[in-house]
């Protein structure tokens, strides 16, 4: 993340050393550095999401090794009496889980770095050019929190009614001789 930097400040070098001073040779030296900088945070960008994909597969056989046993570990005069409503939740859980845990890992590694761009603009912008985008932060999360009830409201309606039609099908399919 930290390389995304580098066309900031090519921006910036170009602006004033290359175009105040008319520097051409100073242009190839930034312009061969920045597309190296490009080069390397595409390879690492791949690498990083090669990892992450890794990581998150790895947790997610635990998660699902986890939920079966549960799963097993239910009575019998305790089952739901729709196997394909109880099926679809599993299903539905290890989808929900999956994105959860996606969206936790990538918060855990990417807020260090904008707290770290935000100190950088501060160190070359000033406190009132840094204070935008902190104040864009802000205004974005509470509004994320504020819709954040209504919106998992509206999620647990939609996968209720998400499971009771894989419900319906499971069924149907398991007793097709008997519908027909």
């Amino acid at each position: 993340s930290i390389l995304l930097l580098a066309t900031s400040l090519y921006s910036m070098q170009v602006y004033d050393r290359v175009i105040g001073q008319g520097g051409l040779s100073t242009l190839i030296v930034l312009t061969v550095g920045v597309f190296i900088a490009i080069l390397v945070e595409l390879g690492l960008k791949m690498a990083r999401s090669t990892i992450m994909d890794r990581a998150i597969n790895a947790i997610d056989v635990d998660a699902s090794v986890s939920v079966y046993a549960r799963l097993l570990a239910v009575r019998l005069d305790q089952m739901p009496p729709s196997v394909g409503t109880l099926a679809a939740q599993v299903r539905g859980f290890e989808t929900v889980r999956a994105f959860a845990l996606a969206r936790i890992i990538y918060l855990a590694t990417d807020l260090p770095f904008a707290v770290f761009f935000l100190l950088i603009i501060w160190m070359i912008g000033g406190f009132a050019v840094a204070l935008v985008p902190a104040v864009a932060f802000i205004i974005a999360a509470a509004g994320g929190f504020s819709l954040r009830r209504a919106i998992a409201e509206h999620a647990t309606n939609e996968m209720s009614v998400a499971n009771m039609r894989q419900g319906v099908l499971v069924e149907t399919i398991q007793s097709a001789e008997s519908v027909k």
